[in-house]
């Protein structure tokens, strides 16, 4: 299946956030390929204060291999409009124009 029918699939589970760290199984569940989460999945390192990665039960980790969320609409964006640019600063507006070009592209379709 390509990216943009598994995509079109699951948009539903889609959201516009600039922040978040994924964890590459769960994308794997809605039906992503192992080759596009291998091209967006990076090895994220703790920092100090606010900066500190933390697992799933709340202990503190010196790094996890994961999804940054924005690089994901990014690069999921530009499958369905290569020419797109943002011209946004911050993550979150980043992430919504980012969200916006795929949520056009899964209504107003775009021949796969």
């Amino acid at each position: 299946m390509s990216l943009i029918e598994v995509t079109k699939n699951c948009f539903d589970k889609l959201n516009a956030d600039g922040w978040t760290i994924m964890d590459p199984v769960y994308l794997k569940k809605l039906g992503y390929d192992d080759e596009f989460l291998k091209s967006v999945t990076k090895r994220q390192y703790s920092g100090e204060g606010k900066y500190q990665l933390y697992d799933n039960n709340g202990n503190p980790v010196k790094y996890i291999d994961g999804v940054n969320y924005l690089s994901f609409l990014i690069k999921l964006a530009h499958v369905f409009d290569p020419s797109f640019y943002c011209d946004k600063m911050g993550r979150g507006f980043q992430a919504q124009e980012y969200y916006n070009v795929i949520k056009e592209g899964v209504e107003n379709g775009v021949s796969t």
